[in-house]
């Protein structure tokens, strides 16, 4: 935001939250369509525009975001193109009978404390990251995901298929699956084991739920 200085007799630029190296966005479709396009840019391109001046934000730079459910008052829909850029979409149902009762029980200690604050470094997570991109995807590898991506824009009960973008960010999440798994090439299995997480939320249904589509394209697929 711009503040102006009335010694200097000037704006001073002061950086906001989203410039930070992870940022929560909660209740993200309860914020307002200008908003969210906003966050579109800092996700897709890592800048912020601000008076027609383009900041760089800084590396590592992710967004998690929690939504509400579409029918809930006061929310906005959130555009395809926003979706899709989010790698993984996880849908939190209510805690099992132990674990709400752990809850309870302990609603007074912060779980964050649990952490530790040394967990990872900046550096050490830029270089997993570089490690990620350097892991082998073979021609095989593409050739499934393109079957799925295909196979998914020509679906009956699929109005909108899975983008190249979503093609995309599949093959890297298998990377990042490989990398976790000690190894520098990607295997089927890595490219099944994220498949619901990252492809439910590229498609617009027309029947039955996405996890089912996706799964029922999983098997028809030679994969």
């Amino acid at each position: 935001m711009q503040t102006f200085d009335p010694e200097q007799k000037k704006f001073i630029f002061h950086k906001g939250p989203i410039f930070s190296n992870i940022i929560f966005a909660d209740e993200l479709n309860r914020a307002s369509p200008k908003t969210q396009s906003a966050l579109l840019e800092a996700m897709g391109e890592s800048v912020v525009t601000i008076d027609r001046k383009t900041h760089s934000l800084d590396k590592p730079f992710f967004v998690i975001a929690a939504q509400n459910p579409s029918d809930h008052l006061g929310t906005f829909p959130i555009p395809e193109s926003q979706l899709d850029r989010f790698a993984i979409k996880v849908k939190l149902d209510y805690p099992h009978f132990e674990k709400e009762m752990k809850i309870f029980s302990e609603s007074k200690h912060n779980p964050l404390d649990e952490i530790p604050a040394d967990l990872i470094s900046q550096d050490e997570l830029l270089a997993i990251q570089d490690q990620v991109d350097h892991v082998h995807a073979s021609e095989d590898i593409s050739r499934c995901v393109k079957s799925v991506v295909d196979a998914s824009r020509h679906h009956n009960s699929i109005e909108l298929g899975i983008s190249t973008r979503g093609g995309v960010q599949w093959v890297r999440l298998a990377k990042g699956l490989a990398v976790l798994d000690g190894r520098s090439y990607v295997i089927p299995d890595d490219l099944i084991n994220i498949a619901t997480f990252c492809l439910s939320h590229r498609i617009i249904i027309r029947s039955q739920t996405p996890s089912m589509i996706i799964d029922d394209i999983l098997q028809h697929m030679d994969i």
